[in-house]
């Protein structure tokens, strides 16, 4: 048997230097306060274990709905990354434009009075 890291021997030590100190009348008395403390200890202790285990539980709850949650942003952005490869984009038209847009495009013009953008240009 190991009590707060003592023996037997150094326990037995201990009983017989108190029952010198206190006497054999006073001795239970002595031994059930003690009693008493250990106990009151136990309970203080036992409620607390419970309340840190109860947050524990808690804790580890949302935990795992942050996980969820992860794990639902990851998808959906797996989804839209998969969706973004099928699109391909538009480089170049898919049909030729005709000859006579090519012919008379002769780069940006200048903008005239008709254009309602006009006064934002000059």
């Amino acid at each position: 048997m190991n009590f707060f890291g003592m023996g037997p021997m150094e326990l037995g030590v201990i009983l017989v230097i108190a029952l010198i100190i206190f006497g054999p009348g006073k001795l239970p008395e002595i031994a059930s306060q003690i009693g008493g403390v250990v106990r009151d200890f136990r309970n203080a202790t036992g409620g607390l274990t419970g309340e840190f285990q109860e947050a524990m539980s808690d804790f580890k709850g949302v935990a795992n709905e942050m996980k969820q949650v992860g794990q639902e942003v990851q998808d959906h952005t797996r989804s839209l990354t998969r969706l973004d490869q099928q699109i391909t984009p538009v480089t170049s038209p898919s049909r030729p434009l005709p000859t006579e847009v090519l012919r008379n495009s002769t780069g940006p013009s200048e903008p005239t009075k008709d254009d309602p953008l006009a006064d934002l240009m000059g």
